[in-house]
């Protein structure tokens, strides 16, 4: 009878050797050099130390040989930069940027696990846990649930047994996590555990803790406490610098940190002027603080996308960064970014709908799977103008074509659920129009951190000659458009926004003007441009007005 594998090894293994990024997980199979001897650079107890001939930034595109034959001892060796720094136990400090869906959270669960089945860590009297911390309970839980997928594939179900979801029992932290198993909660006016005997095997046991820096903070008070070696940071764009110091307990042997976040997302909100900067800005020496950043050498950007439709990515980081190619993960996924054509009917849009047929080849065009992106200009409408109410904006009959498009956009794909569909603007009194009728609607600054298959973002702004803060604030535009994952449909006015101010004209022909270049990776599946450009009429309104509304 052949020896049976140990869980540990099974899932160590096949986090190294997994070669299917369909499954959602990352490719662990394009190995790079060392970005750096940690041998070569100082002290491994010092946070941040200078370095001197900083390299550039490492990248992760680089290809390099498959390593599905490289011999078990050589893995850590040959590690994508990512997962190295978070799976190696002897880096200080590290920083992981990236814009949304490029595998941010799988680098985290990846690189943790790596960590935790460390052939080094395992045989240790005191093994070197993980604390992971988040701004929000969506992302703790995401991180979690990322977490589960892994051990599902990988067939080593154990390994939960090892890895805790940490609650604290106050009005600001409670979620919807009580039917998720080995999740310990804890009482902030008692931290004492040792009369709990249950808690006291769960922390003994557990390698990787998950949770709020909140939540955590109260973990490290605990009496007992486990005791912790690194500490990785995620939506570290939103946590401030005292949430960043949260988790650095005097008591713990903590040798090394990752923050792991997007630099162009919005920063913290605050009263005061040093509680705005991000944990991230602070680490990248971006702020008013004196400290010594995280040298270059030391900062990874993530490129390689995983979850929007490649026309979406482009268009997203034309906002806020000099335009790049954000590289989708090949041809084998591309279907993956695209709505299921098989889902498509035009039939449940016409029946029993008195549409007019120019209007019914409208909503086939921007509607099909096909087109990924869809920029709707409200020009030829002379009522579709925003109304000032206060420092808010409304535009009634852009709402009422948003909420038009939505209705159609149900109708014709009857598998969507609500929560596949985000309607957002920058305005609350546009979103209020949206709310007396959609389920899930909300400002930029709500969604921050959630997606949703399909995103009908509304800009509202249409009185030329007016400035509006917010398009001179280009992560608030960054944040509403990177929200979509397979659609994502703009309605503006693209005359109004004929303004002599730099960063609405960068808004301006970043939208309207755009133009999808193709990486080279399969795209596209058919013979269509991914983006559509549409102008609508009167006509077009009052047909909506009719029959959709």
């Amino acid at each position: 009878m052949a020896q049976q594998v140990p869980w540990e090894q099974r899932l160590f293994d096949y986090v190294n050797r997994n070669v299917n990024p369909t499954q959602n997980l990352i490719n662990f199979a394009t190995p790079l050099e060392l970005p750096f001897n940690p041998s070569q650079q100082g002290a491994v107890n010092s946070i941040f130390y200078p370095v001197n001939d900083v390299p550039q930034r490492t990248s992760d595109r680089r290809p390099h040989p498959r390593i599905d034959n490289i011999p078990h001892e050589q893995l850590n060796t040959f590690r994508p930069p990512a997962n190295y720094h978070i799976s190696q136990l002897v880096v200080p400090s590290t920083l992981i940027i990236g814009p949304p869906g490029t595998g941010k959270t799988r680098v985290i669960c990846s690189g943790s696990i790596l960590r935790m089945f460390n052939p080094v860590n395992l045989i240790r009297t005191h093994p070197r846990r993980v604390l992971i911390g988040t701004f929000s309970n969506a992302g703790s839980y995401r991180i979690y649930e990322q977490f589960h997928n892994i051990a599902n594939m990988a067939n080593a179900p154990e390994y939960f047994q090892r890895i805790k979801l940490v609650q604290a029992d106050t009005a600001r932290e409670k979620h919807a996590f009580h039917n998720l198993q080995h999740t310990l909660n804890l009482n902030p006016d008692d931290y004492t555990i040792n009369n709990r005997c249950d808690d006291r095997i769960l922390l003994n046991e557990s390698l990787i803790f998950v949770g709020t820096t909140d939540s955590l903070a109260i973990l490290s008070t605990a009496n007992p406490h486990p005791s912790v070696h690194g500490v990785i940071y995620d939506e570290a764009s939103q946590l401030t610098v005292p949430h960043f110091f949260q988790l650095f307990d005097p008591g713990q042997a903590i040798r090394s940190i990752c923050v792991v976040g997007d630099d162009a997302q919005l920063p913290p909100v605050a009263t005061l002027a040093p509680l705005g900067v991000s944990a991230l800005s602070y680490l990248q020496g971006l702020n008013a603080y004196q400290n010594t950043p995280i040298p270059q050498n030391r900062i990874i950007e993530l490129e390689r996308q995983y979850r929007m439709h490649p026309a979406i990515a482009q268009l997203t980081q034309r906002i806020v960064r000099a335009p790049r190619n954000v590289i989708p993960d090949g041809p084998t996924i591309q279907p993956n970014y695209l709505l299921d054509p098989q889902n498509y009917n035009l039939t449940n849009l016409t029946n029993p709908l008195t549409l007019d047929q120019t209007t019914i080849d409208f909503l086939d065009n921007i509607l099909r799977p096909e087109h990924p992106l869809v920029i709707i200009d409200t020009s030829e409408i002379p009522q579709a103008t925003d109304e000032r109410i206060g420092i808010s904006r409304m535009n009634q009959v852009e709402a009422e074509l948003v909420v038009g498009v939505y209705n159609a956009l149900r109708r014709s794909y009857p598998y969507l659920e609500n929560e596949d569909i985000i309607l957002t603007a920058p305005y609350r009194r546009q979103v209020d129009i949206f709310r007396e009728n959609i389920v899930r609607s909300g400002t930029v600054h709500q969604y921050q951190g959630q997606e949703a298959l399909i995103v009908l973002y509304s800009l509202t702004y249409a009185r030329p000659n007016t400035k509006s803060d917010f398009f001179t604030q280009h992560e608030l535009m960054y944040v509403g458009l990177s929200r979509a994952q397979r659609k994502l449909m703009i309605f503006g006015n693209q005359d109004a926004m004929n303004h002599p101010d730099p960063a609405i004209q960068l808004v301006r022909d970043t939208i309207f003007n755009f133009q999808y270049v193709s990486g080279g990776q399969g795209y596209p599946l058919y013979n269509i441009n991914p983006v559509s450009h549409q102008r609508i009429d009167v006509q077009f309104l009052n047909d909506i007005r009719n029959n959709l509304l």
